[in-house]
């Protein structure tokens, strides 16, 4: 059940920049809804 430390490394990494991407997403549309709201 071993993995070879060059494939680990890289997936890891892949997912991290993919949470962050959604995060930073996900507080856009938060902030785009909040102003949406003031706005009406």
């Amino acid at each position: 059940m071993l993995q070879p430390q060059q494939h680990s490394i890289p997936e890891g990494v892949w997912q991290t920049k993919n949470s962050t991407t959604m995060m930073q997403l996900l507080h856009y549309a938060e902030w785009e809804i909040h102003s949406f709201l003031r706005n009406t």
